[in-house]
């Protein structure tokens, strides 16, 4: 991946990591694989999200407040340009495999929050197993 200095663009580098996520899973899930693949496809998506997060967030950890402020900022704006109707064929799924495994419908889910992994203050309140998986607790 390549890192700018920038804090609003390197949090825009985020949040296009977050489309990215939805946009894999809507086609992994659009292929109506059974339960045990579509776990496998979720799982190695997520998984990618959170690698690559986690590498802008040790960036966003060494900047001063405002350019955390800038960085998430940057995350939210670029999270916006998510299209609706992406969005909504994303729910739709989520909630076809919720009703097929209530867990895997979470870990799908879980991608609306992907971006906690590069905000490791969110990450430690709000998931403190990935952040002490991830080496930041």
């Amino acid at each position: 991946m390549t890192v700018t200095e920038d804090p609003k663009a390197l949090g825009r580098q985020a949040g296009t990591i977050y489309g990215a996520t939805i946009d894999k899973l809507v086609a992994a899930l659009q292929q109506n694989p059974g339960v045990p693949d579509a776990w496998q496809a979720v799982n190695a998506i997520i998984a990618d999200a959170e690698t690559q997060l986690v590498e802008l967030g040790r960036t966003r950890e060494a900047m001063d407040a405002g350019g955390r402020s800038a960085f998430d900022r940057g995350v939210m704006l670029q999270m916006s340009e998510v299209p609706y109707e992406t969005f909504e064929v994303f729910s739709e799924l989520q909630r076809s495999y919720q009703n097929l495994d209530t867990k895997l419908g979470t870990r799908i889910a879980s991608a609306n929050i992907v971006t906690q992994f590069a905000n490791f203050d969110l990450l430690r309140q709000q998931s403190p197993e990935a952040a002490a998986r991830h080496g930041v607790a």
